[in-house]
């Protein structure tokens, strides 16, 4: 298939490079063309990039599959920017106006400029989202067109580390695509929430691979955000601290891992698993349930209580809250962890989709795959046509060639050679013709002179002639 617009995003995450084409109708409708994935083990870290030549490369092959399935060149791409350093900080700005004048979108781009040049320490501000308006002391969610003497406004800042931007800047200077533009991932997440989730007050848990995002909105905004630098491959460790792969340990963790706290498992049940180390000596890898459910467990309450302790920081209370919890990320896909969640945090739990209807006839299912919440955000907030639009030059026009008319006679002449293509006389030859046209010219002038010298005799000589006669 051949797309003449769509928008191309990358999400970075700890486990996986995914890649999406696909475009956006004005009625909310999402049209998914293509994905594709690699492993990004060895180059990103707690959604940082580690490794840039290897992140790169891992881009390249992301890309070329996505062309190869769009049948089109990509010209720039969004890329999702998370990671452990993220998180949220207030930035409180106060401005005097000289007079009663109405709040206009210069003044409100001009604080939130203020608030990108703040000071942050070492770390870098990412995004400005606006928190509350106070214009003469009077609390205000629309500021635009209201007039008064003074406005304050409280921004939420997005800041992380300025190696986040430096190293995606650099990937980007090996790649044959340009970067449209940076988008938060874990904003990108809160496309599994609704509106009225997020104006009632809610925690968005994005469980993912080796970071635990929590983010708390109320009254329709971001109020809080933290990232906890543990996730599921934490769990997936711990398993293989059991003598198995990491591989095996990973695919143990969602096919017999369980983490309801009240399970009940008899002692001494075994489960049997095939090995996927062809160089082990048994084939199957003996599993006991009671062990690896105490493993799993430990990690897991070890990971709620952490974002517990991230709520009670963010000065919200569970009455405040009356959205629940909402969970994404591909490690919340881990059996009972929903009932963990509700017991330990004594809110109501559920699973985030995808807000927003999904046209495809190979991904219509995608929306409800925690893995892609991130990367359909991220595809959801991009803006510009990602598509390469090659430029043909105009070849210069060819002179028509000239159509000689010959007119029919009875004895025709010798046919001319056309003047376009002459025919090459050696130089030679051209002087010898020369030399004897001058040569004819000279003996034609010197009989010319010899003829007039014989007139004029003849005229002498009849006069004479005459005058004897009349003499005699």
């Amino acid at each position: 298939m051949e797309i003449s617009n769509y928008i191309a995003a990358i999400d970075l995450g700890s486990s996986k490079i995914v890649g999406i084409i696909g475009s956006k109708s004005e009625d909310n409708i999402i049209s998914v063309y293509a994905v594709e994935k690699e492993s990004s083990d060895a180059c990103i870290k707690r959604g940082c990039i580690q490794n840039v030549e290897e992140t790169a490369l891992k881009i390249k092959r992301v890309i070329s599959r996505l062309e190869a399935r769009i049948k089109s060149k990509i010209d720039k791409i969004y890329i999702g920017i998370g990671g452990q350093s993220i998180h949220s900080i207030d930035n409180k700005i106060n401005h005097q106006l000289n007079e009663e004048t109405p709040i206009t979108a210069q003044i409100i781009d001009t604080l939130k400029e203020i608030s990108m040049n703040s000071p942050v320490g070492n770390k870098e501000v990412l995004e400005v989202l606006p928190s509350e308006y106070l214009i003469d002391g009077k609390k205000v969610i629309q500021p635009i067109g209201v007039y008064g003497s003074e406005i304050e406004v409280t921004h939420k800042l997005i800041v992380g580390r300025a190696s986040l931007k430096k190293n995606i800047q650099r990937v980007f200077e090996k790649l044959d695509v340009s970067l449209a533009g940076f988008i938060i991932s874990p904003l990108a997440a809160s496309s599994v929430m609704t509106e009225a989730e997020k104006n009632l007050g809610a925690v968005l848990v994005d469980f993912g691979a080796e970071t635990t995002t929590v983010s708390i909105y109320k009254d329709g905004l971001l109020r809080y955000l933290a990232v906890i630098p543990i996730g599921g491959k934490a769990i997936t460790k711990d398993i293989a601290s059991l003598q198995i792969l990491e591989e095996d340990a990973e695919k143990i963790k969602f096919i017999h891992g369980d983490v309801s706290p009240d399970i009940d498992i008899p002692e001494g049940k075994v489960l049997n698993y095939n090995n996927s180390n062809n160089n082990s000596v048994s084939d199957v890898i003996k599993i006991y349930p009671k062990t690896l459910h105490k493993v799993i467990l430990a990690r897991t309450e070890e990971i709620v209580e952490n974002i517990n302790n991230q709520i009670r920081l963010s000065g919200y209370d569970k009455q405040q809250l009356g959205s629940g919890i909402i969970i994404t990320g591909g490690a919340s896909r881990i059996k009972n962890f929903t009932q963990l969640l509700i017991k330990k945090a004594e809110m109501d739990v559920k699973f985030g989709e995808f807000n927003k209807t999904i046209q495809s006839q190979i991904y219509s299912e995608i929306g409800k795959d925690p893995h892609f919440s991130v990367l359909l955000g991220t595809l959801l907030r991009g803006e510009e046509n990602c598509r390469k639009v090659e430029i043909v030059k105009e070849k210069p026009m060819e002179k028509e060639p000239e159509i000689i008319i010959q007119e029919t006679v009875s004895n025709p002449a010798p046919t001319p050679l056309p003047s376009s293509t002459p025919v090459a006389v050696p130089e030679v030859e051209v002087k010898e013709k020369e030399q004897k046209a001058e040569e004819e010219t000279v003996k034609e002038k010197e009989v010319n002179k010899f003829h007039k010298f014989v007139n004029i005799f003849t005229d002498i000589f009849t006069e004479t002639s005459k005058d004897e006669k009349l003499r005699d």
